[in-house]
């Protein structure tokens, strides 16, 4: 089973007040995480109890306009479509001050219904101004995978793997604690000119092989080049699940903002063809920068592999002399 089925399965098998909880959690993260100023209010569970309410709607947000945004959740199994209808028929009989809502929200933990019935109510609702979302169980689960990792610890009943595409920020971290002796937070000196020609040959070529033996500086000199970048840089390192990876990259290679992904110790990731295989058209017409970290070992098996996907350059690293 995959790492996505194993979410949706659970999503599916979670109790209705549980499915609540974990939505609510979902939208508020989902609003911090886009800038939005907002307030939820939820309805449809009891406080301190794992049981629903009645009532219309399930929880609610008031947006920094003053205006509402209304969200609906149902664990129903079937029937969906007549669901959805019978749930927004009870909000249109409801006292809430249609003006003011600006949307309407609707999770499902499953995702029996078809994309047209979803358009048949975007259309009713939009006569009225107000916007339609239907979030599917697939939805829902795809989202946790792929950038709210810690919602399936909290209300799924297991652990993921900690992500394969990380922050800058994250991987500092990560690369400090394992690595103390080569810290990022040490002096970076005598691979300027080496910084120079990595800039050098990524101007001209968008990915680049940066090869060397095991501790030449590698990853460190990297992570210099992307500190221009700021938070628009993203590494990649220990890989577990190759398909995972690319669906990651794939939520956020269109991000116009995304500069630069380094795959650190890139001869360790099995299926690193795939990958590349899988964005080459994105890769080969964007600005987006690629920088793998490879031993000197394995630089032509790695190079020999991308070759059929990305027009690469290598940048060899070697040993300081010693003064």
């Amino acid at each position: 089973m995959t790492e996505l089925n194993r979410i949706e399965q659970a999503i599916k098998e979670i109790d209705p007040a549980t499915f609540q909880k974990l939505c609510d959690e979902y939208e508020r993260i989902e609003c911090k995480t886009k800038g939005i100023d907002a307030s939820i209010v939820p309805l449809g569970s009891e406080d301190g109890k794992n049981k629903t309410t009645k009532g219309t709607p399930d929880s609610y947000i008031i947006t920094s306009d003053d205006k509402y945004i209304l969200m609906e959740y149902t664990s129903q199994k079937k029937k969906i479509f007549q669901k959805v209808k019978d749930d927004l028929s009870k909000i249109d009989n409801s006292s809430i001050d249609k003006d003011k809502i600006k949307k309407i929200k609707y999770f499902s933990a499953t995702s029996d219904i078809e994309p047209k019935d979803i358009q048949a109510i975007q259309n009713l609702l939009k006569k009225k101004n107000i916007d339609f979302e239907f979030v599917s169980n697939y939805d829902l689960a795809t989202d946790i995978r792929d950038k709210y990792r810690s919602l399936a610890e909290e209300y799924l009943g297991f652990v993921l793997k900690p992500r394969q595409l990380m922050t800058a920020k994250e991987f500092e971290k990560d690369f400090n604690d394992q690595y103390t002796g080569a810290s990022t937070y040490n002096y970076f000196a005598y691979r300027e000119g080496e910084l120079e020609q990595l800039n050098d040959k990524l101007q001209n070529k968008n990915v680049v092989i940066l090869t060397g033996s095991s501790g030449v500086g590698k990853t460190r000199l990297a992570y210099e080049y992307t500190k221009k970048y700021g938070d628009q840089v993203f590494f990649v390192n220990n890989v577990f699940d190759t398909r995972a990876l690319i669906s990651e990259i794939q939520s956020y290679i269109d991000d116009s903002s995304l500069k630069v992904i380094v795959f650190d110790d890139a001869n360790r990731i099995n299926d690193l063809e795939k990958v590349f295989q899988a964005f080459q058209r994105k890769i080969k017409k964007s600005d987006i920068k690629i920088i793998l970290t490879v031993r000197n070992y394995a630089k032509n098996d790695v190079y020999e592999e991308l070759g059929h996907w990305v027009n690469a350059d290598i940048l060899e690293l070697t040993q300081l002399s010693r003064l």
